[in-house]
């Protein structure tokens, strides 16, 4: 990262030096801000609570009589008319520049490399916004009076993650020689949503992100890296969109029918992941050399256990082929030199793939949740009742099982347990059983088996689809 742009972390940004790679570490005003204008907006990938419930506490109580600012109206109408968010939010965040008080459009930056869809009038007129938003809500203040908790957040992502990371094996697995900036920025209201964005300016340098969200703290809102493979895999992956993307969007037109008929097969898992249609090989690719990545830097789980993930859990048919023909590339490295050079080969390769009898496939051995002992959706359940059943439809994995909270429901509250509360299968391996649940009079429950926790024997499918569990019990008598 240049000079001109660290004065954005404030003096709390962390630079490791890796031959030709600068890594940054921080929690950027600008990601921030952006998140805030977009929590007021109510959209839902800006607005957890669960996750960061110290934080976003504090946002409320400063932010929320802004509501109404010609900022939140123009984001609002951004949102409607052009289903604005997500990605797109973090990406304008990261063409902004402050300095003095002052917000405005990076001038080293072509708009374009942006967001395509923007004019240079209308992106102009929405930072002017942006920053009236951010001089009448005092923002700048609030984010100086953090400065302490976001330095440790940084410190805590450097110690357990980024210092373990091996930067390098990006430039060496897509060939590039050119020095490389990567920057790694913890979005602290992105819950879940991770994004990995590429700009290049207009001296032709390359910036790489990775936009990390952050899905459990303590009671000081500090992250709660537990799942350190986890977030090494999610950096992996972000890093790898900013190689990936540019060079496949130069084959749209070949990738594109192959990637809608796909898509268009498994569409309802994508949408729970919130991929439109373009996303589709892009996500399968970045998922592939992410895989290659962690394989090559930890032994925790086997290639064929994380591509039966991404096939038969998140609906990328094929990658198990395309993961094949990306590592003849790595070992056909004399004939192709950089990815670029083999693209034209994988593409091939992805064109050739019968997606529809794989499909078949994935849909023929993927196990589904039947039902429970509760009815779905009943509204007058025993709340004297303490074991939940769960139901499949053929002999599943007894080393897998679990639930969780909705992260896509505020409200919704599962059922408390005993603290010797016991899970077990039962003999015929076909019905798992949770004692020692809790339930109170008159409340709504809401209680998500994701397909990941529960897999066929072999550990190659997981559940065919996520299975919602929801019900109310009956008023005290």
């Amino acid at each position: 990262m240049k000079k001109n742009f660290l004065f954005l972390v404030l003096g709390f940004t962390v630079q490791l030096a890796f031959a030709q790679t600068v890594v940054v570490t921080n929690v950027d005003e600008r990601v921030e801000l952006m998140s805030v204008i977009y929590r007021l907006v109510g959209a839902q990938e800006y607005s957890y609570d669960v996750y960061n419930p110290v934080y976003t506490k504090k946002i409320d109580e400063c932010f929320a009589r802004y509501k109404d600012l010609d900022a939140i109206k123009y984001s609002t109408h951004l949102r409607k008319i052009y289903g604005f968010g997500y990605s797109s939010v973090v990406r304008v965040a990261l063409g902004l520049h402050i300095k003095n008080g002052k917000v405005s459009l990076r001038n080293d930056l072509d708009i374009r490399e942006i967001d395509a869809r923007w004019n240079k009038d209308s992106l102009s007129k929405y930072v002017k916004l942006i920053d009236k938003f951010y001089r009448q809500s005092k923002f700048g203040a609030f984010f100086q009076s953090n400065v302490k908790y976001y330095q440790q957040v940084a410190d805590i992502f450097r110690n357990s993650i980024t210092d373990s990371m091996d930067f390098k094996w990006f430039g060496n697995f897509f060939g590039r020689k050119d020095k490389e900036n990567f920057n790694l920025i913890i979005a602290l209201q992105n819950g879940p949503n991770n994004y990995g964005p590429r700009f290049k300016n207009k001296k032709n340098e390359e910036e790489f992100y990775s936009v990390i969200g952050i899905t459990k703290t303590d009671s000081l809102g500090l992250p709660n890296y537990t799942s350190i493979v986890g977030n090494v895999y999610l950096i992996a992956h972000e890093f790898s969109h900013s190689y990936w993307n540019p060079l496949l969007n130069k084959y749209r037109q070949q990738i594109e029918p192959q990637s809608s008929r796909c898509y268009n097969l498994v569409k309802d898992k994508m949408k729970e992941e919130h991929y439109g249609q373009e996303s589709f090989f892009h996500e399968m690719v970045a998922n592939i050399s992410a895989i290659m990545y962690f394989l090559d830097h930890s032994e925790e789980f086997s290639k064929n256990y994380l591509l039966c993930s991404y096939k038969n859990a998140m609906g990328y048919i094929g990658i198990d082929y395309l993961f094949d023909a990306v590592d003849r590339y790595r070992q056909q490295r004399q004939t192709y030199p950089t990815i670029k050079d083999y693209l034209p080969e994988l593409i091939r390769e992805f064109n050739s793939l019968d997606v529809d009898k794989l499909h078949k496939e994935i849909e023929d051995n993927s196990p589904e949740i039947l039902g429970t002992n509760i009815k779905n959706g009943d509204q007058n359940v025993d709340y004297t009742l303490d074991s939940i059943i769960v139901y499949f439809d053929r002999v599943m994995s007894t080393g897998n099982y679990g639930w969780s909270i909705d992260p896509n429901c505020k409200t919704c509250i599962r059922p408390k347990t005993l603290s010797n509360h016991k899970v077990y299968w039962r003999e015929d391996k076909k019905s798992w059983i949770m004692t020692g649940i809790i339930l109170e009079p008159d409340t709504e429950y809401n209680i998500l088996y994701p397909n990941t926790f529960f897999r066929s024997p072999n550990l190659c499918y997981p559940l065919k689809k996520h299975y919602r569990l929801t019900f109310k019990t009956r008023k005290k008598q």
